[in-house]
């Protein structure tokens, strides 16, 4: 029983059957002016969202820059080179507390906020297993050590009061790196190394966080220092010091766990505020912009002091390095100019729009061997004479020539035994010797020694042609019988079943 519809397929009405409504076309502006004012909408979405992503990465920028120019600032008061504010009774907002810039020559002319003890710690892992610690790097530096004391020119006074340790792993000594950076465990040049085990590495850490602090203290000093210990203060020092962080967790170590932790200061942040730029620094290159050496890096204790020598020598250097960074920030302006300059130039280089001389030249055509044009056949294959089925042909030994077997019979080849990689199809080269050519082609399956499929077409004996068909078992060779003009008898041969050429 069919269902009447009051519509016939071609006039039924779009939606039906979720059938799409086509679009009305009679209202649609098709003209290039409504084009260019999509495109010009399709552009101004695309700026507006660029400035909005770039509004967003400028205002992430200037948090870490204050972050890390804020973070200098506090290592600075730290250190009795800077003052507080409301050590300054005359300050007034948005003006410098860097009015007075510090003597080198002289003892540090502001009070050590805090009076804290700066410790730095490096933490040396195996490249190829981070979970096994080899080495650990200590260096302190007390402020009471620096009362009355110069810094000096770059704060190289202040670090001779560095007292450093580095401390070696037992169970892992044999260990060294050596692919990713060159391991020199053995190569502490501030001291001598200690050996610890595992098991006590906790324990020794929490003692160098504690007082003496890593220096020597005699029993009566030690006594007297017990009450104000209690109230001293430390700060965790580093470059990349998250790195380390994370290594002394796997020893079950937190220093920011010990009481009297103040704050962490990295180096690396130090740098870019010294520098007014945001690019992360090597202690290495760190080490070398500041003018100082780094022999013997990728040593946990060498590291260690290094670390600690960039940080004072980076708040020292800052305070009066106002006018060089302007110098720097105006030749950084001028190289980048001339890099644009540059860049365009080469840019424009290369294109030969403006050479008269050149038509766009020919191009160069490669005929693949199996599409060759038939103006091109006689060229690359010239014929040969043809003769008739009927005429006597030359007495010549019946054998069918195989491509990469060296021109020998079938009968004087050993097969090789095939080996089982299911069906293949493969269709081989063409040879030719005079005016002997045989070209066979093979269609096999094959599971193995055991039982092989071989199918032969071949050309044979001055154009007359034959074809062959044959079964074999074993080898996956057999015989086969041809049809042609004088029905010469073709030997077809299937190739070896894991699929690679004779």
């Amino acid at each position: 029983m069919s269902i009447q519809t009051p519509w016939t397929i071609s006039d039924r009405p779009p939606g039906v059957n979720g059938e799409a409504i086509p679009e009305k076309e009679s209202h649609h502006d098709r003209s290039f002016t409504a084009f260019e004012q999509r495109m010009s909408q399709v552009t101004e979405n695309t700026k507006r969202k660029a400035e909005a992503l770039k509004r967003k990465k400028k205002v992430d920028r200037f948090q870490k820059q204050q972050v890390w120019c804020r973070q200098m600032k506090r290592t600075q008061r730290y250190l009795g080179l800077r003052p507080r504010k409301a050590d300054l009774p005359d300050w007034e907002p948005g003006t410098s507390t860097t009015r007075h810039l510090c003597d080198v020559t002289q003892p540090a002319p502001y009070p050590f906020d805090y009076s804290v003890v700066f410790i730095c710690v490096d933490v040396e892992a195996y490249e190829k297993d981070n979970s096994l610690i080899t080495e650990i790097g200590i260096s302190t530096l007390d402020t009471l050590d620096l009362l009355s004391l110069p810094p000096g020119d770059g704060g190289s006074a202040w670090m001779k009061k560095m007292r450093c340790r580095h401390f070696r792993v037992q169970e892992y000594a044999d260990l060294r790196n050596h692919v990713h950076v060159r391991g020199c465990p053995d190569k502490f040049d501030f001291g001598k190394s200690e050996w610890i085990s595992k098991k006590d590495a906790k324990d020794v850490l929490t003692g160098c966080f504690s007082p003496p602090f890593s220096g020597p203290a005699d029993a009566e000093e030690q006594s007297a220092q017990d009450g104000a210990a209690a109230r001293r203060r430390f700060v965790l020092v580093g470059h990349s010091v998250q790195d380390d962080l994370t290594y002394l967790s796997k020893l079950g170590f937190d220093p920011r766990t010990v009481p009297g932790f103040l704050e962490v200061v990295d180096t690396g942040s130090l740098w870019r505020a010294f520098k007014r730029e945001p690019v992360h620094r090597t202690l290495e290159i760190t080490l070398y912009q500041l003018g100082l050496t780094g022999w013997h890096l990728h040593n946990a204790g060498n590291d260690a002091a290094y670390t600690l020598q960039a940080m004072i020598a980076l708040a020292v250097r800052d305070l009066g390095s106002r006018d060089t960074i302007r110098e720097d920030r105006e030749a950084r302006i001028q190289a980048a100019i001339m890099e644009a300059e540059e860049r365009i130039r080469e840019d424009g280089e290369g294109w030969s729009t403006t050479e008269e001389n050149d038509d766009g030249g020919y191009v160069e055509i490669h005929w693949l061997p199996h599409i060759v044009p038939a103006n091109k056949k006689e060229a690359v294959q010239p014929s040969a004479p043809q003769q008739s089925a009927m005429q006597p042909q030359p007495a010549r030994e019946n054998r069918a020539l195989v491509p990469n077997l060296g021109n020998k019979p079938l009968s004087d080849t050993k097969p090789e035994p095939p080996r089982n990689l299911g069906s293949q199809n493969r269709l081989f080269h063409k040879t030719s010797q005079s005016s002997v050519a045989s070209t066979v082609y093979s269609n096999e399956s094959g599971s193995g020694p055991e039982r092989g499929r071989g199918r032969g077409r071949g050309d044979q004996f001055r154009g007359n042609r034959g074809r062959g068909r044959g079964r074999a078992r074993g080898y996956d060779q057999g015989p086969g019988r041809g049809r042609g003009g004088d029905r010469n008898n073709v030997e077809a041969r299937s190739g070896p079943s894991d699929g690679s050429w004779w």
